[in-house]
């Protein structure tokens, strides 16, 4: 192999820095915290999306917009009505509804740019989506030009944040997948969901110390699910059971 020349390096110019209410270390960061949860019905990730907004988020979203086809008939929903009361905004959709998700996204972009063209120092205010149990819907999940695509790309810069929960992997679209930044997997039933899972990991770690990583974080105990966070700056940091048990693999 031959030498190198060494270049100009580049200077990155500096970039703004705007004030957002974020949770604590390890729950993925705000804004943009676009996360999945994935598990077949009856696993607990919608008990388990509910306790991280009445937890580490209750004091992070200033609006909470859900839709789910369970939201009215479903009681584990009634705390985050709740809370919902406190909150600037809040809404709840028995339906798929874009045309009021998108008035709700148009209204926070504008609120952040008038916010951030002012030069505010206050915390920005935050919306969080919840979309939740419609893998059965083509034109919600996989659809590549619908707002659900939008809020994975360019949310983050409109203070948005939006938690899927599905029962399939490969029932979300590739935009919104490599867009996550946070994924909660409890046990699949389905060997392709597994396969789908490990191999958009397999550029981390081979595939059977992921398997035997995903095994291991499902079985720690009853309903335990595997939380890992896609943007950490090291693989090492990526891997978690729960949010209680940072995996380390032996040397």
């Amino acid at each position: 192999m031959g030498g190198y020349v060494k270049g100009q390096m580049l200077k990155r110019p500096p970039e703004a820095h705007w004030n957002f209410k974020k949770p604590p270390h390890p729950y993925p960061q705000t804004p943009g915290c676009n996360g999945c949860f994935l598990a077949p019905s009856g696993q607990g990730k919608t008990t388990t999306l509910i306790a991280l907004l009445l937890g580490p988020y209750k004091d992070v979203f200033d609006e909470v917009h859900v839709f789910s086809p369970s939201v009215d008939i479903d009681s584990a929903w009634a705390p985050v009505k709740t809370f919902a009361d406190r909150l600037k905004a809040s809404s709840f959709h028995g339906e798929w509804d874009e045309q009021a998700l998108r008035a709700i996204m148009d209204r926070q972009r504008d609120t952040i740019k008038a916010l951030k063209d002012a030069k505010s120092k206050k915390p920005l205010p935050q919306v969080l989506t919840v979309i939740d149990d419609f893998s059965d819907r083509y034109d919600v999940m996989h659809a590549a030009a619908n707002i659900l695509t939008t809020l994975f790309i360019r949310g983050r810069h409109f203070g948005s944040s939006c938690w899927l929960s599905s029962q399939k992997l490969t029932a979300i679209s590739p935009v919104a997948r490599v867009n996550l930044r946070f994924m909660l997997v409890w046990r699949l039933r389905s060997a392709r969901e597994i396969d789908a899972l490990i191999e958009e990991l397999s550029a981390l770690y081979p595939k059977q110390i992921l398997y035997e990583m995903y095994e291991k974080a499902i079985t720690h105990e009853d309903h335990s699910y595997w939380f890992i966070d896609m943007v950490a700056k090291q693989v090492a940091d990526m891997f978690f059971i729960r949010f209680e048990h940072k995996m380390i693999l032996d040397p």
